[in-house]
């Protein structure tokens, strides 16, 4: 299954221009601890704390999709969740809510994998 993506997001934090696409850049050409080390640098700054909530949440979608990529699907759901409870109403916390569903469901197949009597139907 494949997650949800939104458009690339622009902020100003402490006067740099900070592209949500750098993050995506990163994690597309498989520099995902790069990625991870850049998101937790963002998420500690106080120019992101300080950040308008939906703002906030873009970027925190963004970071869901950075890890999910890195193959951190714990990270994945924690900054998903993140961002829905900051997006209010709209397409982030839909995407969200979409991707959360679909990492569940991906960690549900694995387990379903291990049951004998299930992986048998399957072939």
């Amino acid at each position: 299954m494949k997650l949800v993506l939104l458009p690339l997001l622009s902020l100003v934090l402490g006067g740099t221009l900070l592209e949500t696409g750098e993050l995506r850049e990163l994690s597309l050409s498989e520099q995902h601890e790069a990625a991870q080390a850049a998101a937790e640098v963002l998420t500690a700054s106080s120019e992101f704390l300080a950040a308008p909530e939906r703002a906030r949440a873009e970027v925190w979608f963004t970071i869901g999709v950075v890890q999910h990529r890195a193959s951190a699907p714990e990270a994945a759901l924690a900054a998903f969740l993140d961002a829905r409870d900051l997006a209010g109403s709209g397409r982030t916390r839909l995407g969200a809510m979409y991707n959360l569903g679909t990492i569940l469901l991906e960690q549900a197949d694995v387990v379903r994998a291990t049951i004998p009597e299930l992986a048998q139907l399957t072939g």
